[in-house]
């Protein structure tokens, strides 16, 4: 049964994908204005990569039925540097959005993937601090 629901999720992708350049074109964005929109509101330049929730979120922000800062549905796929983050929040006693919000804070996006190399490793060294900042306490305590 898992194997019928994947074409058929993925059908539905390649329909909503199909949409949202359509939504576009309504803008009258060429191809290039629309994928950087895509990326300065955190969904980084490639549609094939983001979740079906994602993509949804995406039409709504181009329709304007909601604000790029709205969008909540992942996290999206993480590389190498973004589980090391993700590791780093962890032990800082973070949850995801508060990392979302030092994110949109201070790179001006709203996920992982949407950073370049440099906003990652900035990201990085301030939940290095904060995992420090989290570990030195417990020791004390101890």
């Amino acid at each position: 049964m898992a194997k019928k629901d994947k074409p058929e999720i993925e059908e539905r992708k390649k329909i909503l994908r199909q949409c949202i350049m359509a939504a576009c074109s309504k803008q009258g964005w060429d191809y290039e204005t629309s994928h950087q929109y895509f990326r300065q509101w955190g969904f980084g330049s490639s549609l094939r990569v983001l979740s079906y929730g994602e993509l949804v979120q995406l039409k709504q922000v181009i329709n304007k039925q909601m604000e790029p800062e709205e969008a909540r549905f992942s996290i999206g796929v993480l590389d190498e540097q973004g589980r090391y983050a993700w590791s780093l929040m962890k032990q800082a006693g973070w949850d995801w959005m508060r990392l979302r919000q030092l994110i949109m804070r201070r790179c001006k996006a709203t996920h992982w993937n949407a950073l370049t190399e440099y906003e990652k490793r900035g990201i990085i060294n301030i939940l290095k601090g904060y995992a420090g900042k989290k570990e030195a306490g417990a020791t004390a305590k101890v």
